[in-house]
């Protein structure tokens, strides 16, 4: 996971993220819409049964990738929609655990201000 970030580090406030970042057309269509402000197309996905907590590329959850990526907008949208901050997963952290890895604060006080866990345990 700190390799993921270190190498995203130069990629953050992107716009676009490649295909192969997501594990399924379908995850990369609820991020995208995350990150377009398209609730009501993200709600939708999630009612075909898209996970909002899947692990993708690189054991990433899409708050994860949302962080890295520097995109506030996908981050925020993803956690109105239920995204997890504790979710842990098959992934050694939780994105609360990335949060407070990162530089930026933003990440972690947004997650705090939505009454996410301060306790959260990680595989280590």
């Amino acid at each position: 996971l700190a390799a993921a970030a270190a190498s995203a580090c130069g990629k953050q406030g992107r716009q676009e993220m490649e295909e192969s970042t997501f594990a399924t057309p379908q995850a990369a269509a609820l991020y995208k819409a995350a990150a377009g402000g398209e609730m009501d197309r993200a709600r939708q996905l999630l009612a075909a049964g898209e996970n909002i907590n899947a692990h993708h590329a690189r054991e990433l959850t899409l708050l994860e990738i949302a962080m890295l990526a520097g995109q506030r907008q996908a981050f925020d949208n993803l956690l109105a929609l239920g995204a997890d901050p504790a979710h842990l997963g098959q992934a050694r952290d939780t994105p609360m655990h990335l949060a407070a890895k990162l530089e930026d604060p933003y990440w972690l006080r947004a997650m705090l201000a939505r009454g996410a866990p301060t306790e959260v345990r990680n595989r280590l």
